[in-house]
């Protein structure tokens, strides 16, 4: 039996228990909301693509934002704020999946002359409509591809389409088979036209293997090398998926600026 005091005491006991602790976390008393919770999404500049802020790792929702606005409003934990004043980043992987597939099948056959080159396309950001798309490019040698672009220092981007003003952020050519005697195409990227080619550019590079006979819509490996020289093997195949706008996009918004030309 308790007393009625007793049970007062009680009483209390059992509320104190079942009331949510506050306390106050000296360590985070100066950071934003944006800085405790990772963002879900992942925000880069507006003029030059390059990465501000967003999740602990690459995101799949992209957008583009003034870079001194995302750091004001990142600042100010103004998560909404964020979200109207940016666009969202939208990826046509309809039109980039058939010229990826088109690079493959045309690299792994004679042209007109009988002669075996390589095809290419480019993946472009257009910052105005915030999209990610691609176009053909013009066919190379044997073993080389030409690509022009404008440098513009002022935003530190690379125009490849100076009437729509259109970025380059990736680069995509076949790996054709070799006419000449001996010699044989080798399943990796060149380390002596590739790797600098990616370099110079400050893009990602992509290489289709098309030296094993006429492709015609089937699945081929893609390998990449990206601006820092990695060289990595069988990243995707054409027509299965592989979201090649989307990783180009997080690789090149994510270079060194100094390596710019």
């Amino acid at each position: 039996m308790f007393s009625h005091e007793e049970m007062q005491r009680k009483h209390q006991k059992n509320n104190i228990l079942r009331q949510p602790v506050q306390y106050i976390d000296t360590l985070y008393r100066n950071k934003s909301l944006l800085e405790m919770v990772s963002l879900s999404e992942d925000y880069y500049d507006k003029v030059s693509g390059i990465f501000l802020g967003g999740s602990n790792s690459p995101s799949a929702i992209m957008r583009l934002i003034d870079k001194d606005r995302f750091h004001e409003l990142y600042n100010a934990g103004d998560l909404s704020a964020l979200q109207n004043e940016s666009k969202l980043i939208t990826i046509d992987d309809f039109k980039i999946q058939k010229d990826l597939q088109d690079v493959a099948d045309n690299s792994s056959k004679r042209n007109a002359n009988r002669k075996y080159q390589e095809h290419q396309m480019f993946i472009t950001l257009d910052r105005e409509a915030a999209i990610i798309s691609s176009m053909p490019g013009p066919p190379g040698e044997l073993n080389k591809t030409y690509f022009e672009y404008h440098y513009s220092p002022a935003s530190h981007v690379n125009i490849i389409d100076q009437p729509r003003r259109l970025v380059l952020i990736g680069q995509v050519h076949g790996h054709p088979p070799t006419d000449k005697p001996g010699e044989v195409t080798e399943k990796t990227m060149s380390e002596d036209y590739d790797k600098p080619a990616s370099a110079n550019a400050n893009i990602p590079i992509y290489g289709i293997d098309a030296m094993n006979g006429l492709i015609r819509g089937r699945k081929a490996n893609i390998h990449r090398v990206t601006p820092d020289g990695e060289i990595t093997l069988n990243v995707g195949k054409t027509s299965d998926g592989f979201n090649i706008g989307l990783e180009a996009m997080q690789i090149w918004g994510r270079r060194a600026l100094t390596r710019e030309l």
